[in-house]
């Protein structure tokens, strides 16, 4: 299998022309999460199988493309309205914290969502949000960010996850709740600069000091400039 990829990725690299759409191979999952078989992928463009099972495919496709874009097939309105993570909200902003683009409602889809004035919305909120996170890898340093925040019943899962972009640092805080808005601090561990925050639905604001922000449905993302 390694062998055959290696020579269908090498075939597909050969034919890419300067000027030209790209041809690039990306690995389709369905279930079956394994990091050993990517070595000659550009990606993943996965199923997800079982939609019940959507955030055990959410952590393994986002930890095995730590260096690689990542996209996760959407069955169904259901599975974003139904989600166990939190319904809509916990939907999005798992795939944030793992980043893994969620696959968007199209006209035709073939097994996957269609348009649905419902979910569209959210993905109407959030898609700023995932915007800011193309291009980027996870950040594998060392105290990369920090949170802190008054421990109470509303702030029990917040987390937070850090990516990295040639010239610039995002950070996505998730899982507040949703209708509370949650005051937390944010400490980034390497230099930066310039900071603005996104929050679904909202458009950027300028961040001076990250060490006081209100996550807004329970959710922020915070993009700065690389450097002091």
């Amino acid at each position: 299998f390694k062998d055959a990829t290696k020579r269908v990725a090498n075939l597909l690299h050969a034919a890419n022309t300067e000027g030209a759409p790209s041809y690039i191979m990306t690995a389709n999952y369905n279930g079956a999460a394994r990091v050993d078989i990517l070595k000659h992928f550009d990606g993943i463009y996965s199923e997800s199988a079982d939609p019940a099972k959507r955030p055990q495919y959410v952590n393994a496709v986002g930890l095995s493309s730590i260096q690689m874009p990542a996209m996760l097939w959407t069955y169904s309105a259901d599975e974003i309205l139904h989600y166990p993570g939190g319904g809509p909200h916990g939907w999005f902003q798992h795939h944030l914290y793992q980043n893994v683009q969620p696959f968007a409602p199209v006209v035709g889809a073939d097994h996957s969502i269609p348009p649905n004035p419902t979910v569209q919305k959210y993905y109407t909120m959030y898609g700023a949000l995932f915007r800011a996170l193309r291009g980027t890898n996870w950040s594998l340093a060392a105290d990369a960010v920090s949170v802190s925040f008054e421990k109470t019943k509303h702030t029990a899962h917040i987390v937070a996850n850090v990516f990295e972009h040639t010239h610039h640092i995002v950070v996505v805080v998730v899982w507040g709740t949703v209708g509370i808005p949650t005051k937390v601090g944010v400490t980034i561990g390497q230099p930066h600069s310039s900071c603005e925050v996104l929050y679904p639905g909202q458009s950027a604001v300028a961040a001076g000091d990250t060490t006081s922000l209100k996550l807004q449905d329970g959710c922020a993302l915070i993009k700065c400039k690389k450097g002091g």
